[in-house]
C-alpha cells in the first residue's frame, strides 16, 4: 500500500520537473466545452470533451497506480455557482507496471452547472490540469472558454450517451445496505466493508475506495462473499501528523465489473 502511494508521488514529482515536455500536449490531446441543454431544475448539463491521439490515455478522478487525476478550476467563470462532474465508466488498464483507471480515444465528461442567475448567459472559463500517458507521461494544461445563452442546446445526444455509462447507485444495483469496520493492523489500520446484495450476479474486478482526505490512503486488497453478500478488505494508511478521525460520510466506494460500475456513498459503522 505504501509503495503504491509512493509511486503516485514519484509520478507527480516527475511531471513537475523543469524541461519535461509539458507543451507537447497539443500533439496528443484536444479539449473543448459543449453547451449541452437546460435541465428541469434550472441547471445546465454541459460537456467537456477530451480527444486523445491513438495510444494515449488520460485519467479518471481516482486513477490509482501512476495516474494523475484531472484538476478543474472554474473560478474565472461568470454566473456559475457550482460545477459538478458526472464521470462516465472508465477503462482499467496497465500503465508503467501498475493498474490504472482512465480513458482512451475520446471521453465526454458531463458537467452539471448550477447558475447563479438562471435566466442569464453562462460564461464558462475552465483552467484544467490533467495527465496524458502513452510510453511517457506528459502534464497537460488547457484554458477553455464558452459563453452559453439561455435555451441554447448543442451536443445533447453525446452528453446523454456519456451520462448513460455513469456508475449506478447502491439501490439501483440492488445493494440494500452496507457498513464498515476499522481496526488496527500493525503500524497502520485495516478497513472492512460489507454489503448486503440479494441476488448478486457478479463480482467486482476492481474496487476503489476514496477516503475524502488527502492524508488517508485506502487500498482494497481482497474481495469475497456469498451470493447475497460482498466483503471488501482494505488496508488504511494515514500520512498526516498527529491523531486523525476518518469521516465515514466522505468515503466513496466504486465497484468495477464487466461493462458496469456501482458507486456507494459513505460507509456507516457496523451495528
Amino acid at each position: 500500500m505504501v509503495a503504491r502511494f509512493l509511486s503516485l508521488s514519484v509520478a507527480l514529482v516527475a511531471l513537475a520537473v523543469p524541461g519535461h515536455p509539458a507543451r507537447a500536449q497539443q500533439d496528443v490531446s484536444a479539449v473543448d466545452l459543449m453547451p449541452g441543454w437546460e435541465l428541469e431544475n434550472g441547471n445546465r448539463m454541459a460537456g467537456l470533451r477530451i480527444v486523445l491521439a491513438p495510444g494515449w490515455k488520460t485519467y479518471w478522478r481516482a486513477p490509482q497506480g501512476n495516474g494523475i487525476p484531472p484538476v478543474f478550476d472554474w473560478s474565472r467563470s461568470d454566473n456559475v455557482a457550482r460545477a459538478v462532474v458526472h464521470w462516465p465508466r472508465p477503462e482499467i488498464f496497465e500503465s508503467f507496471g501498475a493498474t490504472s483507471i482512465g480513458y482512451s480515444n475520446e471521453v465526454i465528461l458531463p458537467i452539471e452547472i448550477t447558475p447563479e442567475r438562471p435566466d442569464a448567459q453562462l460564461e464558462l472559463n475552465l483552467s484544467m490540469f490533467y495527465g496524458v500517458c502513452s510510453d511517457v507521461c506528459i502534464p497537460a494544461e488547457t484554458v477553455e472558454a464558452l459563453d452559453i445563452q439561455p435555451g441554447e442546446q448543442q451536443g445533447a445526444g453525446a452528453i446523454r450517451a456519456a451520462l448513460g455509462t455513469t456508475a449506478l447507485g447502491a439501490a439501483e444495483a440492488g445493494i440494500t445496505g452496507h457498513r464498515c469496520t476499522i481496526h488496527p493492523a500493525g503500524d497502520d489500520f485495516a478497513l472492512t466493508a460489507a454489503m448486503d446484495w440479494p441476488g448478486r450476479s457478479w463480482t467486482p474486478e476492481m474496487v476503489v475506495i476514496e477516503s475524502g482526505s488527502e492524508d488517508v490512503w485506502i487500498d482494497p486488497e481482497q474481495v469475497s462473499g456469498a451470493a447475497d453478500t460482498l466483503e471488501v478488505a482494505a488496508g488504511l494508511a494515514y500520512f498526516g501528523e498527529g491523531p486523525f478521525a476518518l469521516d465515514r460520510g466522505a468515503l466513496r466506494m466504486t465497484l468495477f465489473g464487466p461493462g458496469r460500475a456501482v458507486e456507494l456513498a459513505g460507509c456507516p459503522t457496523a451495528p
